[in-house]
């Protein structure tokens, strides 16, 4: 079956953060005997990325500063009075690419409801069309103006399927649709791995080391998680070890210190492997931005599977999936949850 997805996230280069969950989706789909061709916006600087036999990359020519490096909400609140032109131009350059090369695809896929999911909506006339309802664009969705959601709800209607990435989504995504909303969760392509194994134990030749994987986008965190391990390590001497690893496009470690290791880009599974291997606990620290947060991230799911606990802030999927004794609210729980692994060298009960 020959399969078109419209997405306005994809990864540029091998190791890339950006959409790679897009490309995995693409990568089952051939590997189950399906053509794959993706639409994404072209990048900036000419990627790499290593595409295998079966899938096929299009990219559209959408006006620069619009998506990838911090990502499109990011870059449009930048943009400050110019936003609302350049997303219309850049959802109609996508929507352009998508129907000039993706007339022959027989299903479409549509990631992100704005601007994926409306493009494959209007492309995919009497074939079937799946939506896959991405936090931020969702959300987008449910605040946009009355006459706007309608629209979105009009088209959402007409999906074969639409999916979210936390089940409070799906709820509000449902009621907008007049229909189900499947919610993609641990069951999903999920590790068979449970988040609360027993934590590695602590050699005593080494502190605690804790890892952060993904981009350095406002939205992920890091610079929470930095402010914490950096309070922990000097005013309460705790032996506590960072491990940053992703791409350092959307900027520098705010701080150079002996405890903080910054990997840059970690390529490919053996790499995520041996980051894996050598952090004790793996900290998902995504803050809410307004009205929107984190879905479902992937390196939790990645975590688990290499048998690596999580301590995830109270975010998106993460309230519905991860045990309450792992999660935490705000930067002093944060600084709570580390002491009491520093300290007690084993896992929190409770949750």
């Amino acid at each position: 079956m020959r399969v078109g997805i419209v997405t306005s996230s994809y990864p540029r280069f091998d190791g890339d953060f950006a959409g790679h969950f897009v490309h995995r989706s693409a990568l089952r789909l051939i590997e189950r005997g399906h053509e794959v061709r993706v639409i994404a916006p072209r990048p900036e600087q000419p990627g790499s990325l290593t595409t295998p036999p079966g899938l096929e990359l299009c990219l559209a020519p959408t006006p620069q500063g619009v998506f990838y490096g911090a990502g499109a909400p990011e870059n449009l609140r930048r943009l400050g009075w110019r936003a609302p032109d350049l997303a219309l131009r850049s959802g109609l350059a996508l929507a352009r690419h998508a129907e000039r090369h993706l007339q022959d695809a027989e299903v479409l896929i549509g990631h992100w409801v704005l601007p994926g999911g409306l493009i494959a909506a209007w492309l995919a006339g009497t074939r079937p069309f799946m939506v896959v309802a991405h936090s931020s664009g969702a959300r987008m969705a449910l605040r946009a103006p009355a006459p706007m959601r309608s629209m979105i709800g009009f088209a959402l209607s007409r999906a074969a399927v639409v999916s979210a990435t936390d089940p409070e989504l799906a709820g509000a995504l449902a009621a907008l649709r007049g229909g189900a909303v499947h919610w993609l969760g641990p069951d999903c392509g999920a590790p068979k791995a449970g988040p609360v194994g027993a934590l590695r134990p602590v050699r005593p030749a080494r502190p605690l080391t804790l890892g952060f994987l993904g981009r350095r986008a406002p939205i992920k965190g890091l610079d929470l998680l930095v402010e914490a391990v950096k309070g922990l390590v000097e005013r309460e001497k705790l032996a506590l070890r960072l491990v940053v690893g992703g791409p350092q496009e959307v900027g520098a470690l705010p701080l150079r210190a002996a405890w903080l290791d910054d990997r840059g880009l970690i390529h490919g599974d053996q790499a995520k492997r041996e980051f894996f291997a050598d952090v004790d606990v793996l900290v998902v620290p995504s803050r809410r931005m307004g009205a929107r947060q984190e879905g479902l991230p992937c390196v939790l799911l990645e975590a688990w599977s290499a048998g690596v606990p999580v301590l995830m802030s109270d975010t998106g999927a993460g309230r519905w999936i991860v045990p309450s004794a792992w999660r935490f609210g705000s930067l002093n729980e944060l600084s709570a949850r580390l002491r009491a692994l520093a300290l007690g060298g084993g896992p929190m009960t409770g949750g």
